[in-house]
């Protein structure tokens, strides 16, 4: 076995399951603690790049695909439809922090409960936004404001693999590098995938006087 790279990238059991619900769909009968991603080659001569598919799993968690509030940044959140489990999937329990009431029995979540809700997860059936903000259109009625994609934001951009996958998935992306040839790089991979799909601006910092 060669040599292993590992990262603590997020507590899953510190997120909501009312909040991770709304965005990307995971299939958690096959996402495990420890994810076991292929290394991933770049022609390029930078030495500590990552390949695609950890920030792919990051933003899809953690961003709104339908995107955000032009106003205030507020996220879209799915609009899901969820099926009732059947009874004989829960399991019986005196656990007061794990029991929940379905009909006149007190139950406990399992690992067959866990089975069916990994075979049965939630239906999309629409978006809504998380703030408030409207606008009025030109007949002086009240609209919702059209969301705008979301923006991923890496202060370490390094080869632009965070931002490249982030255009790829419909958001908009923030790259902050130092290093003026890792930003030429950056500039060559983006538009070389993607073209004139997308459009690459960059900043320099102001100066020091």
């Amino acid at each position: 076995m060669g040599n292993t790279s590992m990262e603590i990238i997020l507590k899953y059991s510190e997120v909501p399951p009312h909040l991770a619900q709304y965005f990307e769909p995971i299939d958690h009968g096959k996402m495990k603690d420890v994810w076991s991603i292929a290394t991933f080659p770049l022609k390029e001569a930078h030495f500590a790049t990552f390949p695609p598919a950890i920030p792919e799993r990051c933003i899809k968690a953690g961003t709104s695909e339908k995107g955000c509030c032009p106003k205030c940044g507020a996220p879209w959140k799915r609009v899901v439809e969820k099926k009732k489990a059947p009874k004989e999937v829960y399991t019986k329990t005196m656990k007061p922090e794990s029991v929940s009431a379905v009909g006149d029995h007190t139950v406990g979540f399992g690992q067959k409960y866990q089975n069916w809700l990994n075979e049965n997860p939630p239906t999309t059936t629409g978006w809504t936004p998380t703030c408030t903000c409207v606008t009025t259109n030109a007949q002086g009625a009240i609209d919702l404001l059209e969301p705008i994609p979301c923006t991923v934001l890496d202060i370490f951009s390094g080869a632009g693999t965070t931002a490249l996958v982030a255009a790829k998935l419909g958001r908009d992306a923030i790259g902050i590098e130092l290093n003026p040839d890792y930003v030429a790089m950056s500039i060559k991979r983006i538009q070389g995938e993607l073209g004139m799909l997308v459009d690459v601006d960059v900043r320099q910092p102001p100066s020091q006087s």
